[in-house]
């Protein structure tokens, strides 16, 4: 295996674990409110299932794999490259206005119209895209190989 193949696997898998480590939250919440919907669990005052804040937990999952990507930054070995600050400084950017949407989210108490469910959803893919590439950059910079090959 290529030195190259060897690091975008490495760095695909930290970005793997990144998703899953925001994906917990949901699943956890997903869990206690169907309990809390069967009557299997007791919870006086809960809304219903699907009136509760959905869309904040889902933003977990985009400041998580932010996360994982600016650890990756961070522990890089050499100094980054112009395109992996590039694309570094874009990632900064949009966890920033996720965080941004995720305390104004928190404020609303979760109370959501279908715009503001779709600018929540497009700042998340925007932030797990960005998150992606500069993993994927930070790979063959990290490899020594073909710089166009990410």
């Amino acid at each position: 295996m290529s030195n190259l193949k060897r690091t975008k696997k490495e760095q695909r898998t930290i970005f793997f674990v990144g998703v899953i480590f925001g994906l917990i939250p949901v699943l956890g919440h997903a869990l206690i409110a169907a309990l809390v919907e069967l009557n299997l669990v007791v919870a006086i005052g809960a809304l219903p299932f699907l009136d509760q804040n959905w869309l904040g937990h889902l933003s977990l999952v985009g400041i998580s794999v932010a996360l994982a990507s600016f650890l990756n930054f961070m522990r890089q070995k050499k100094w980054p490259t112009h395109g992996v600050m590039l694309s570094f400084a874009v990632l900064v950017l949009f966890t920033t206005l996720l965080w941004i949407f995720f305390s104004v989210l928190a404020v609303s108490g979760g109370q959501v119209s279908f715009a503001v469910w779709r600018l929540g959803m497009v700042m998340i893919v925007l932030v797990l895209l960005t998150a992606y590439i500069v993993d994927m950059r930070i790979a063959v910079s990290e490899s020594g190989e073909d710089r166009h090959a990410a």
